[in-house]
């Protein structure tokens, strides 16, 4: 399994200047709640509907979601991971390139929903290359639930 790892820019004026550095393995993720804490089940945000209003739709296009939990780092939720139906012919090559797409003209349109408040991106693959999971982590913490919410509306 192998986990690209993106930086998304802080303002939307250097969006198009975002690299996105090859694939790592240094960054790990704990994308489960720790065995002390209770699961949470919590209702999308209000207004993660209205934050969808006028937004170009994800990176991830088409494909198909198996799931969406939180992603915990240090105890706290931090962000989203999205498990992917791993599709033959759907990299996580793919996906870096239709992110790379949105980022590049995000200087001339708004970022996808997905992506509001997003500072990282990390998708991971099988053996054989197919995209399985989307990780997205907040800028900030207070931010992470939102995140999480305007994920699971993907599922819909």
């Amino acid at each position: 399994m192998s986990i690209r790892r993106f930086a998304l820019p802080v303002a939307m004026a250097v969006a198009a200047a975002a690299t996105i550095t090859g694939a790592t393995s240094a960054q790990t993720i704990t994308p489960q709640a720790p065995r002390t804490q209770a699961p949470r089940t919590q209702a999308p945000c209000p207004d993660a509907l209205d934050e969808l209003a006028g937004r170009p739709p994800c990176f991830l296009g088409e494909q198909r979601i198996a799931s969406v939990r939180s992603s915990y780092g240090s105890s706290s939720v931090q962000g989203a991971t999205i498990e992917l139906v791993p599709e033959a012919g759907v990299t996580a090559q793919e996906l870096e390139a239709r992110l790379q797409q949105v980022l590049d003209a995000s200087p001339r349109q708004p970022l996808p929903a997905c992506l509001v408040g997003v500072a990282r991106v990390h998708i991971s693959s099988t053996p054989g290359g197919e995209a399985s999971s989307v990780t997205l982590i907040a800028k900030d913490p207070n931010q992470a639930e939102r995140i999480l919410a305007r994920a699971r509306l993907l599922m819909r």
